[in-house]
């Protein structure tokens, strides 16, 4: 591999740095805070279901309330056990003010709940859903979906990193 020669100009710049003035741009345009300098936030729940709580079919359980214009970034959700045979989980977002459309599978269409101790799914992998700005201040939502009757015990851990500011 070739070293970069001292002196060297890039040829084109990515979005967030072509609006500087360090990429030639006469004028720098301001950019997102929550894309440059904005403060990393994480937000953690955990939950129980089955013996001492239920999940029914189709029911959302709240893990974050997250102001608007926040910037999702990642989405982690970790299950101790089966939640029951052809469960499964998806991950959206219900804005509180009770008008503002959510969507319940934006950060993580529904996905298989159906074996012991493991990661539902690391990341947030919806298209279009990295670095996604809330519209309205919003809970972000687990959707129990699929299978039939409420989930097996067990105990759901979310892990949720945005940006604001």
């Amino acid at each position: 591999m070739a070293a970069i020669t001292a002196g060297t100009t890039p040829a084109f710049y990515a979005t967030n740095m072509g609006n500087t003035a360090q990429s030639g741009n006469a004028k720098p345009v301001m950019r997102n805070v929550a894309d440059i300098g904005g403060r990393m936030r994480v937000a953690y729940d955990t939950f129980v279901i089955g013996t001492t709580g239920t999940w029914a079919l189709n029911g959302l359980v709240p893990v974050a309330v997250l102001p608007k214009m926040a910037k999702v970034w990642d989405i982690k959700v970790y299950q101790s056990a089966s939640l029951g045979a052809s469960k499964k989980i998806s991950v959206g977002y219900l804005p509180t003010d009770g008008t503002t459309a959510g969507d319940d599978v934006k950060f993580q269409a529904a996905t298989a709940a159906s074996t012991a101790t493991q990661w539902i799914f690391t990341g947030v992998i919806a298209t279009g859903a990295v670095g996604y700005a809330l519209p309205a201040e919003s809970w972000i939502t687990l959707h129990h979906t699929l299978g039939s009757g409420a989930a097996a015990a067990g105990t759901i851990q979310s892990i949720i990193t945005y940006t604001i500011d």
